[in-house]
């Protein structure tokens, strides 16, 4: 069970009212906790043993977060119960949903939330809101609400290996058929195109590209995350951020 905090505090409500979302964020992973040792006792009253583990250190109240551990658990027959979102801020407990979900081998997520489904807008507020039945269609909704005149997506590299290669031409291939579908126009950039319209480099790695992008931009994502690694979602934005500009760059030479 992944448990989220927001009867007892919004971080991202609390940063709209001028606290450092940051901060936010984290009181918003401690109210996670809060719910999950109240869970933890509700179900324990009910005789099933439970385990309640945080993605930041709370060790007087909560397990470590390990991801071994808590399959064990699991196989013993006990609830686990995960706080603290992901441990990281600007990831809501939904994407903390289905990252354990992931890493522990789940078959199937269930979500439990005042709504059924993902819509255009808030259905409890604008009656109009149209359900999606995809998650695809929310996609192309919001696409087709902004003006692009062109979609660029980047060419897979057969560099890949083994199941990765498979995976990523039929995302690949999934994501040009509905673009057709759509009438909406898209072009491929080849991976070492976009890496040399970034750094001047065809075999640019994580780093040099992440140093283009701070460089172009003067955005630093690993102070924004957190973080000292150029990894996922940090070489994902700097990757689509260069597909989307030399796309454009060689659209207006062409």
């Amino acid at each position: 069970i992944v448990i989220g905090g927001g009867n007892i505090f919004r971080g991202v409500a609390a940063a709209g009212n001028g606290m450092d979302r940051v901060q936010a964020d984290y009181m918003g992973m401690l109210a996670t906790c809060i719910n999950g040792m109240a869970l933890q006792s509700a179900l324990e009253e009910y005789k099933i043993p439970t385990r309640l583990q945080t993605a930041i250190k709370i060790e007087a109240i909560a397990e470590p977060y390990i991801k071994r551990r808590a399959v064990r658990h699991l196989e013993k027959g006990r609830v686990v119960i995960f706080g603290a979102g992901t441990g990281n801020p600007f990831f809501t407990t939904d994407s903390a949903a289905v990252l354990r979900a992931i890493e522990i081998g789940a078959n199937v997520i269930l979500k439990g939330t005042r709504v059924d489904g993902i819509y255009s807008a808030d259905p409890e507020i604008h009656k109009e809101a149209q359900r999606f039945k995809n998650i695809s269609d929310f996609v192309f909704d919001v696409i087709n609400k902004t003006y692009l005149p062109q979609i660029f997506i980047e060419g897979y590299s057969f560099g890949s290996k083994g199941q990765g290669l498979f995976q990523i031409a039929e995302n690949c291939g999934i994501l040009k058929y509905r673009l057709q579908e759509e009438n909406l126009p898209y072009s491929t950039v080849v991976p070492s195109v976009v890496k040399k319209g970034a750094t001047g480099k065809g075999n640019a790695d994580k780093d040099m590209m992440y140093e283009a992008f701070v460089k172009e931009t003067k955005i630093d994502l690993k102070k924004l995350f957190d973080t000292e690694k150029v990894g996922n979602p940090i070489s994902d934005i700097v990757d689509s951020y260069f597909i989307q500009k030399v796309g454009n760059d060689n659209l207006l030479c062409s």
